[in-house]
């Protein structure tokens, strides 16, 4: 019995702080820091800063819309696990880092990669010297779409992976500058396949790409107006200036409904077609997008000939 009581204490003990280091949620299955991120985009720097050692989730899937995106029970629960939780200044971001205000300090740390970057101003110092700041795009989300500011971003991961895990400090720092090194090639490029369109307007449904258009002097034109579809009137207006534009192809994300869209494409004689701004390997779309707008310019070009 004496025995017993000696042993008991001990057990108990144990027991603890086996159940504490098993709910330890700062890391993944294996040993792996666990990053969230809002969106697809985010998750790939992520993933090209960190490589093999980091596990990482999204919450925004293929399809689904930013503006009125709601969380399920699992993803709530599989976030407040996570080490890092990336985000890029979506209002849906804001209830959840409310909702999850009670782990905040503990496990889980916010990284804004949109808080300390002068978007505005910063999205006009990539490769192209004839980019104009517009102040009307300052609350513009979408700043992934700059190549400036995905390099800002990137650097923005990187200090914060290094902070929870100084170990890897070298292979982050690594990472990241062979990833400036391609976004800067991509950013050349592309500056100089779309130098002959400079001044131009292509047509989108959502202005979810201020950033990109900027950078590259181009103008974006939205079918939506203050996140709500054109009532007739503005229908109208916009199919008279995208006839006396030629324009020939809208673009419209696939997180949105294309009938507004659609009605314009019909009464100018064009098309609509895709073009997603959320697409996870981000240097490959945005590749894919100057491919796509030059498509579109060349056609308007073409037919003001």
């Amino acid at each position: 019995m004496q025995l017993l009581k000696s042993i008991l204490p001990v057990f108990i003990a144990s027991a603890i702080l086996l159940a504490c280091s098993q709910q330890k949620p700062q890391s993944g299955d294996d040993g792996e820091i666990l990053v969230f991120t809002s969106i697809p985009p985010l998750a790939y720097l992520v993933e090209r800063i960190g490589g093999s050692g980091i596990k990482t989730d999204v919450l925004i899937q293929g399809g689904q819309d930013p503006h009125t995106f709601e969380p399920t029970p699992s993803q709530m629960a599989a976030l407040s696990k996570a080490d890092l939780f990336v985000t890029v200044g979506m209002p849906f971001e804001k209830v959840l880092v409310n909702k999850l205000a009670d782990n905040l300090g503990k496990s889980l740390t916010i990284v804004p990669t949109e808080q300390p970057i002068d978007a505005v101003q910063k999205s006009c110092e990539g490769a192209c010297d004839h980019c104009q700041p517009d102040a009307d795009q300052r609350d513009d989300p979408h700043i992934w779409l700059s190549p400036t500011l995905l390099i800002e971003q990137a650097r923005i991961i990187t200090d914060a992976l290094i902070k929870i895990d100084s170990t890897h400090a070298e292979t982050y720092r690594k990472n990241l500058v062979a990833l400036e090194d391609e976004i800067r090639t991509l950013d050349k490029k592309i500056c100089e396949a779309l130098a002959p369109f400079g001044g131009q307007a292509f047509y989108v449904f959502h202005p979810a790409f201020g950033h990109f258009a900027r950078s590259y002097n181009l103008i974006q034109k939205p079918v939506e107006t203050g996140g709500k579809s054109p009532t007739p009137k503005q229908l109208n207006d916009l199919i008279t200036r995208a006839k006396a534009d030629s324009v020939r192809i809208i673009f419209v994300q696939p997180q949105f409904d294309p009938t507004a869209a659609e009605k314009i494409a019909k009464s100018i004689g064009g098309v609509v077609v895709p073009l997603d701004p959320l697409a996870r390997d981000v240097l490959q779309n945005l590749e894919e997008m100057a491919d796509q707008i030059i498509n579109a310019l060349s056609v308007q070009s073409s037919t003001n000939i």
